[in-house]
């Protein structure tokens, strides 16, 4: 006898047919990040492991200068539990540092290395005292730089400069908790010296379910940094649930090389970095997401490359007419789902350069190490970013926080062991994240999504992005608005859509549009542009205005600088 389908995912689970109960339930455990790569990588640690520029490192170089690396913090006495901040581009030491710190207890932190000396000195400083950190990771700061950090962060004992320009350390000192400024190299060669024996505070943290490292976040609606506290176990639950979505396995010989463009502090960049290198993939470390960086990418020759929808227009921009992409299998883009229209122009584009590769829409959530939905190897389904990944629990409910049925939208909830403890230092904003559904713990994502029968997830938006507008009974959702002009390819390059309000009392929309070269802003392409957008778009859908830029501003993770577009309105 056949059940009466309720329409309710949680009951009905159409979306999960076929799915075997230990995926959907898979067995993780806490584990750091060198006990996991050194267990998934025993057989091959002479394979590369790193690339970045014209340098390569294999594993065994990284697996024995993460030990180095412990070896020299703990005789910098760094206690477990200390803070470790990391404040480089994306480097292979800083990745042998985040190995080292976890291996032996220390959490460690990326923070931002952008910026003029005085800004970065202030803001640097603001989150070693946030963070408590007793020695911070630098990349080609002077002295006076370093003296400034000390006079600003009382805590902070130690820092260490990759390629100084000078430093007061040679050989000669030895490596005690009294140096406080050492260049990398020094740090590296005494450390390595040093007969101290560590391995018993390795293996006590082999295995430890530690709060074990943070990450730091550029929000899109907010634009502050946030601190996310994880344990070991979400990083082996990442590498379980990403192996049970995808199909793929570690050392996955279809994978030439994985390129990720963003730096290792945001949860995307961190998360596909790591992954991928502790799942035994070769990675190409990103140097930077400016045009130019971007252009040359395709000489990495990679099989994966991660972005974001406006680093993908970048690359397809930006590099050479004759750029060979063959390797090229798939190019994921995080973030709102790019247009049918953009979709269709991308393939072409891939196959004009001989990649018979795919444009994959990825949504992800950075408290939960950006777990969110996969689009590997499935159907391309225009507007959807591929199905959930399977393991985390996820349920889409309304606005009373009652589960919404198929293809009715909602906001969606997680629970996963990838998902972070909290936010660091505010109980607040952590108790505010979560709510109890059925007895159970969920993260409070935010965004508004709909789930099909066949497992298809459509994302719609952020909560905090739609507005209700004077006179109309329906909200309208900023990103239909932004889909609806990323239809119009031969206008559009790129654009963003704010909520603002001209009377301080009713709310309304903004578009900011960069125009396809070759064409000009003019009040002509601005009416055109109307016309178009007023074929697709309800009457009260429509923004109040369109204003031209030259380049739409993003913040360090990539995304649009939303904040900012705000301000412009006013």
């Amino acid at each position: 006898m056949s059940v009466a389908q309720t329409g309710y995912p949680s009951i009905d689970r159409t979306h999960l047919q076929g799915i075997d109960e230990s995926v959907l339930n898979p067995t993780t455990f806490p584990i750091s990040l060198l006990a996991l790569f050194q267990y998934i990588n025993q057989h091959d640690m002479d394979a590369v492991a790193i690339d970045r520029d014209d340098k390569s490192y294999t594993r065994r170089q990284l697996n024995d200068d993460s030990l180095i690396l412990a070896k020299g913090l703990c005789l910098f006495d760094l206690a477990p539990g200390e803070k470790l901040t990391i404040a480089t581009p994306n480097l292979y030491e800083g990745i042998a540092f985040s190995m080292a710190a976890n291996a032996v207890g220390i959490r460690f932190t990326y923070a931002n290395d952008l910026g003029e000396p005085s800004q970065l000195i202030e803001q640097l400083s603001d989150e070693l005292n946030l963070h408590e950190s007793g020695a911070v990771v630098i990349y080609e700061k002077d002295e006076q730089f370093a003296d400034e950090l000390f006079a600003r962060a009382p805590r902070l004992r130690h820092v260490i400069n990759i390629k100084p320009s000078g430093s007061r350390n040679s050989a000669n000192y030895g490596l005690t908790p009294e140096v406080r400024y050492i260049d990398y190299e020094t740090f590296k060669e005494l450390s390595a010296a040093s007969d101290l024996d560590i391995s018993a505070r390795i293996e006590e943290y082999s295995k430890s379910d530690q709060d074990a490292f943070y990450l730091q976040t550029s929000g899109s609606t907010s634009g502050r940094p946030k601190s996310l506290i994880f344990g070991n176990e979400a990083v082996f639950a990442t590498l379980m649930y990403a192996k049970n979505s995808t199909g793929t396995d570690t050392h996955d010989k279809n994978v030439s090389k994985v390129l990720c463009i963003l730096p290792y502090r945001l949860p995307y960049g961190w998360m596909t970095i790591f992954v991928n290198l502790i799942g035994g993939n070769r990675v190409e470390l990103a140097t930077g997401a400016s045009p130019k960086d971007i252009g040359r990418y395709y000489l990495t020759e990679a099989s994966y490359i991660y972005g974001t929808p406006l680093i993908f227009r970048n690359f397809m921009d930006e590099t050479p007419p004759d750029a060979d992409l063959s390797s090229l299998k798939a190019f994921f883009c995080s973030g709102f789902a790019i247009s049918e229209e953009w979709y269709q122009e991308g393939t072409t584009y891939l196959r004009m350069h001989g990649s018979k590769g795919e444009i994959r829409n990825n949504y992800g959530i950075g408290e939960a190490l950006c777990i969110g939905t996969a689009s590997d190897g499935i159907p391309h389904r225009p507007g959807t970013s591929g199905k959930f990944y399977v393991g985390p629990k996820w349920v889409i409910v309304d606005d009373n926080g009652n589960e919404v049925k198929y293809d009715e939208p909602g906001e969606v909830l997680v629970s996963s062991r990838s998902l972070f403890r909290g936010y660091y230092k505010d109980p607040e904003a952590t108790a505010k994240a979560f709510v109890e559904y059925k007895g159970e713990r969920y993260f409070r994502t935010g965004d508004y999504l709909k789930l099909s029968r066949d497992g298809y997830v459509t994302f719609l938006g952020r909560k905090k992005r739609f507005y209700q507008p004077l006179g109309a009974t329906d909200k309208v959702n900023c990103e239909t608005i932004e889909r609806a002009l990323m239809k119009e390819i031969d206008i559009v390059n790129t654009c963003a859509v704010v909520i603002y309000s001209p009377d301080g009392k009713h709310e309304t929309s903004k578009a900011f549009v960069v125009p396809r070269k070759p064409k000009s802003p003019s009040p002509e392409l601005r009416n055109k542009l109307f016309a178009r957008i007023k074929e697709t778009l309800l009457q009260y859908q429509l923004p109040s205005d369109i204003e031209f830029l030259e380049k739409i501003p993003v913040m360090e993770s990539g995304k649009i600088n939303y904040p900012l577009l705000e301000k412009m309105c006013n």
